[in-house]
């Protein structure tokens, strides 16, 4: 079944299952989805969203990239992997960012190797970043 992305709806986020999260990460999507200025994508395996993307601007030339991958994709992990690595080229070329930036929890293994995957380099550990003051590794794509 082909794997595509399209821009993101409120829908896509009620069908997606992200598993246990201090914080909606529907309501985030939602949230961020309203603003013009930033970039957000649902990845869809035939009609089913499986992953979603945002890209965020924080200053101009400056984005915050965030994904959220629902638990069930796992067994097509390599389509979506691919799927980023073109949504994160498309919009540094479409906005001419000279920095895209990620955080990613400390302790979540899975994500911190994959951020590596997709090129970022580490730059910081931010403590007590997170919504219940977790520390969160800061990872960046400079061009």
């Amino acid at each position: 079944m082909k794997v595509r992305y399209v821009p993101y709806h409120p829908d896509h986020g009620k069908l997606m299952h992200f598993g246990e999260s201090t914080f909606s990460i529907e309501e985030r999507l939602n949230e961020i989805s309203k603003d013009p200025a930033n970039f957000v994508f649902t990845v869809l395996k035939g009609d089913l969203p499986v992953a979603a993307m945002a890209a965020v601007q924080v200053f101009p030339k400056s984005l915050e990239i965030s994904a959220a991958i629902c638990e069930d994709s796992r067994c097509f992990f390599a389509t979506i992997h691919r799927s980023a690595m073109e949504l994160i080229e498309r919009v540094q070329k479409g906005t001419k960012a000279h920095r895209l930036q990620m955080t990613v929890k400390c302790d979540f293994e899975k994500a911190n190797r994959w951020v590596d995957a997709l090129g970022f380099e580490l730059e910081a550990k931010l403590e007590r970043y997170g919504p219940e003051g977790e520390d969160y590794w800061l990872y960046r794509r400079l061009y």
